[in-house]
This record gives structure tokens, sequence and C-alpha cells, in this order.
């Protein structure tokens, strides 16, 4: 059934199990990569489509990625990556399945099959791991058999924004962090007793007086957009 070798050290957090099928590595070229859906899709989907086809390409990736230890791919190319969800309504809650299963072949399309959006989301995080960097847009990676389910349902990272403020595009960029490490909640502790900073609509002059500043204040549209934006990353808000 093929060499079992070690995964890339990149790869985080580990799989609940995988095997290497073949030593022989594929080349993926950014600018021709493309990723679709196959069967029901939603925006979750959609948007994740975009956001890893910008990763791949080098064009919407947040942060910076070393280039050249990848070895020469001696297989063919590899295209693209084919996403299937067998659940692509339903909210995101602590009960969701977030399993998936990820196969690279010798040929053809990567495969994902998830029970949700959301585990489709973990498996193309997965995906994006294993691609290890010849140059820029440039990747190399070695067929895999993985099957993933996160060890917890609830995996969740704290954020105090009444003693520390934070812009809404910072809380953003911490919650596309997240996505990056498969955590599931982001627990906003939004006020405490140094500051407000939550205008609440029925008593407005609250966070005027209780802020650090006017400036240091969200809005209810402020509140909807980090609410929207974690959802399509995978991230439930806990205030």
């Amino acid at each position: 059934d093929g060499p079992h070798q070690e995964l890339p050290v990149s790869l985080w957090p580990q799989p609940a199990s995988h095997k290497q099928v073949s030593s022989t590595s594929r080349l993926v070229a950014g600018a021709q990569f493309r990723c679709t859906v196959s069967g029901p899709t939603s925006d979750i989907l959609k948007a994740a489509c975009s956001r890893y086809e910008g990763y791949i390409n080098s064009h919407a990736f947040p942060v910076s990625r070393r280039a050249g230890f990848g070895a020469v791919p001696t297989g063919d190319q590899l295209d693209s990556i084919e996403i299937k969800a067998d659940d692509v309504i339903s909210e995101f809650s602590l009960h969701t399945n977030e399993s998936y299963s990820l196969t690279i072949g010798n040929t053809g399309a990567a495969r994902v099959h998830a029970a949700h959006a959301i585990g489709a989301l973990r498996a193309l995080e997965t995906f994006f791991q294993l691609l290890q960097p010849l140059s820029k847009a440039t990747f190399t990676v070695a067929p895999v058999e993985i099957n993933d389910v996160p060890r917890w349902p609830h995996r969740g990272v704290l954020v105090d924004t009444g003693r520390h403020f934070y812009p809404v595009e910072f809380l953003m960029h911490i919650i596309e962090g997240m996505a990056m490490d498969k955590l599931s909640v982001l627990h906003w502790h939004i006020t405490e007793i140094l500051s407000f900073p939550l205008v609440v609509e029925s008593v407005p002059e609250l966070a005027g007086v209780s802020s650090f500043s006017p400036d240091a204040q969200y809005t209810h549209a402020d509140v909807a957009a980090i609410v929207a934006h974690a959802r399509l990353f995978g991230v439930r808000i806990i205030p």
C-alpha cells in the first residue's frame, strides 16, 4: 500500500490518521490551480475556495512563507481540489461534525469529503499546509490520504477588549489566524470595569463615558461584521 513517511512538520494540528501513498511528488502551480465544489454549495464553501485559491496564488496569504524547501516534483501536475460537503445548511455549533477525508492521488484532482461545510474548511487548511514551497505560487505535494476529526469540539481563544481595546480589523485578523490552527471558538470578553466599549443603543451614553476613547468603541454594525467574518472562517463568537 505504498511507503509510509512522516508528514511535513508544518501540518498542525496532526490529523487523526494519515497515510502517504506515494513518494512521487506533484507540482502545484498557483496560477492554474482551482478549487471547486461538487454537489450543494454555500457562501462558506464559495468563500473558502476563493480564499485558498488566493493563498496558493500567493496574492492573499496573510503571512509570509519561505520558498525553496520542496523536492523537485516528478509526478503529474495537480491542478485542482474538489470539495464535497454533506451538510451545507445547518449553522456551525458545538455539535457540528467537523470530520473530513482528504485524498491526493498520483493523478487527477485532490478530493475532500466532509460531513459539514466547516469540515471542508479544515480540510482546505490541511491541504494548504501540505504544500511545500518551491518558489512564489509554486509548490510540491506528495500523494496522501488523511482522515481527520478534532479531538475536542470546543477549541477556544479568549480576547479581552474590556481591558485592551482592539480595532475591528485586528479582531478579524485574530479570527483568520485561528482558522489556520483549526480553532473553533472566540471568547470575546467585550466589557470590563475598566472600560465599556460596546455601544448599547438603548443606553447610548454608556459607551460614550465608559470607553477608553471615542475611537475605542464597537457599534452593532461592528459586532455584526465580526460575527459574519468569523462564520466564513469556521469560528463561533461567544460574547
